[in-house]
């Protein structure tokens, strides 16, 4: 049988906690904590994948520089010994001598035009020069090509670990939404915005204060944790975390150690911002489920790996 054939009787990945029969509430914290757990592993995983291969990358560029600066510093040394005055002066009395032993010459004559602190002089430019041409387009340019991949490589980690950061951040908000709008359709809620709040949370929140009364959700500032982490998700959405000055959700950033701004104005989610803010999710979710339904809506939610402290 073909992977992609699905089969009629196949089995719910929820229902194979052996042969217990799951109620629709409990299903729902289920869902909720599976999927905020595949979240947060999607992010371990990517994260640690990510940050080796960057780290291998940098690894490399810092093996080649350190190969580059050796490579450099034995030039340097060769420059220093071939390019003395001492040095030169033997090699060309070296030549003077042997031009005398073949007769090319007196001494006296070939050290006048080989050996004079003119011509030493001149030698000594000379081979310096050659050295600094070598240098523009050897060494040189190597060690500052190796310092720009590397600071390219690091950027290239600040985008993609924010991006994904990002993505996690949003993909368990929308978990979240899913789950405690099922929440409140079970409960007996007309299905669809049906009080005309501007987003799924806002519609859910109208339907549990009207039920549970207003203080319900905002128990330990509850509500107000989410409604920042919202707000934070609609500048992700539809503006790609770019903020202008007169956000009303700067105070929030600069009150959030998980949080900060590039450049002055784009949003960039710091390392443990996302478990972080699961944790938020799968807490509110739990509250709520088991205010509508009771503690055992949330009991079998406790099975995942979401963040929230048991």
């Amino acid at each position: 049988m073909n992977d992609l054939d699905a089969s009629d009787d196949e089995q719910d990945p929820l229902d194979s906690l052996g042969n217990i029969a799951f109620k629709p509430e409990e299903k729902l914290g289920m869902e909720l904590g599976y999927n905020l757990s595949v979240m947060k592993g999607f992010l371990v995983t990517c994260n640690g994948f990510f940050k080796h291969e960057i780290r291998k990358r940098l690894e490399a560029l810092s093996i080649a520089k350190r190969k580059a600066e050796g490579e450099a510093r034995e030039e340097q040394q060769e420059r220093n010994t071939r390019t003395s005055r001492d040095f030169i002066y033997g090699v060309y009395k070296q030549r003077v001598d042997r031009a005398v032993e073949l007769g090319w010459g007196s001494r006296e004559h070939l050290e006048s035009v080989f050996l004079s602190d003119e011509v030493i002089s001149r030698l000594v430019k000379e081979e310096e020069a050659e050295y600094e041409k070598r240098r523009g387009w050897g060494h040189g340019q190597v060690e500052a090509k190796l310092d720009f991949e590397k600071s390219d490589v690091e950027d290239v980690q600040i985008y993609l670990m924010n991006m994904l950061r990002k993505c996690v951040f949003m993909g368990s908000y929308a978990a979240l939404e899913l789950s405690l709008s099922k929440a409140c359709e079970l409960d007996g809620k007309p299905p669809g915005n049906s009080i005309g709040q501007r987003s799924v949370l806002d519609d859910v929140k109208g339907y549990i204060d009207d039920k549970k009364g207003r203080g319900f959700l905002k128990e330990r500032g509850r509500w107000s944790r989410i409604d920042r982490l919202r707000k934070l998700r609609n500048r992700i959405a539809h503006s790609n975390g770019e903020l202008h000055k007169s956000d009303c959700i700067y105070k929030f950033i600069h009150e959030h150690q998980d949080v900060e701004l590039l450049n002055g104005s784009l949003l960039f989610l710091k390392d443990r911002f996302c478990e972080n803010a699961i944790h938020e999710f799968a807490e509110f979710g739990a509250h709520l489920l088991s205010g509508l339904f009771g503690k055992q809506s949330v009991t079998f939610m406790k099975i995942y790996d979401y963040g929230v402290v048991r």
